[in-house]
């Protein structure tokens, strides 16, 4: 039998992640205030919500929900609230290519492409490290005992499609900013569903009324909504109230008692109950954590 030959091609690597530094989601107290620092890595900022001033060297910048920054290595950076709770993403990492010239100076919104890409990584980082809470100095990550088969491996990948989306855009608009992304029919029912919800955190919120509210039976609403988010409505409804929940703890503006009936729980316990289930912590804690790194 005549022996076939087959070329193989080399793989060429547009932006490499060399190696993860930390990975943070910060839950700030209002007067948050970080006072900085310079390292020989690159650190990616996300702004999930709330309001906060960068520092890059001499330049001062404010980021609205949804803004990404980069520093490069070596710059002089620092972070503070702007006097309400915000949810911050970091990532710091190693990359040794040519393209990564084309991150400094950079703030741009996110798309869902990276949004996605986000929560990949931190649901990976949580499943692979110990990762303490609101801890800005940590300075080296930690295994878990058992962490997820192929976590640190994900965590790059994850990263590296981010990154190269980042890339991609720029190079197509040739400018520094991302194209709004146009949603499906049923991405923005899911938007239109998960705004419905956060504007009505403070009532009881049934499915039932949601389907009334959009149309739709309660099935297909379901199946939409989980396909879009990953999440059920009932998880997602119990979740946001949490998440605002914290909050209004990090601001300080009301006690337990209040925050509960503010959100519409049966009593001060169940909200407790809830509250740990989705925070691995009870209410004091979760307040003790937040205190702790101020």
């Amino acid at each position: 039998m005549k022996k076939i030959y087959y070329t193989s091609t080399k793989i060429k690597n547009v932006i490499t992640v060399n190696e993860i530094v930390t990975i943070h989601y910060f839950e700030y107290m209002p007067d948050f205030y970080f006072k900085g620092e310079r390292h020989d890595f690159w650190e990616l900022v996300y702004l999930d919500s709330g309001s906060v001033e960068i520092q890059a060297d001499s330049e001062k910048k404010i980021l609205k929900p949804g803004d990404i920054v980069f520093h490069k290595p070596n710059e002089f950076h620092n972070i503070k609230s702007l006097n309400v709770p915000s949810n911050v993403f970091i990532i710091t990492f190693g990359c040794n290519s040519k393209s990564e010239k084309a991150l400094e100076n950079l703030i741009i919104p996110a798309d869902n492409t990276l949004k996605k890409l986000f929560g990949n990584i931190i649901d990976e980082a949580y499943a692979t490290f110990d990762l303490p809470k609101n801890n800005p100095y940590m300075k080296k990550l930690v295994l878990k005992e058992n962490p997820r088969l192929g976590g640190e491996q994900m965590i790059k990948t994850y990263l590296e499609q981010a990154l190269l989306h980042i890339l991609r855009e720029l190079t197509a608009n040739n400018r520094m900013t991302l194209p709004a992304e146009r949603d499906t029919p049923e991405e923005q029912l899911a938007k239109n569903i998960s705004e419905y919800i956060l504007q009505n955190l403070t009532k009881r919120i049934y499915i039932e009324e949601i389907c009334k509210q959009f149309g739709y039976s309660a099935a297909y609403i379901s199946r939409i909504f989980k396909g879009a988010t990953g999440k059920t409505l009932s998880y997602y409804i119990a979740e946001a109230k949490i998440n605002e929940a914290k909050k209004l703890i990090r601001s300080g503006s009301k006690s337990f008692q209040e925050i509960s009936d503010y959100l519409a729980f049966d009593n001060p316990q169940y909200f407790s109950k809830v509250f740990r289930k989705y925070s691995n912590m009870s209410p004091t804690e979760y307040k003790k954590s937040c205190l702790i790194w101020q």
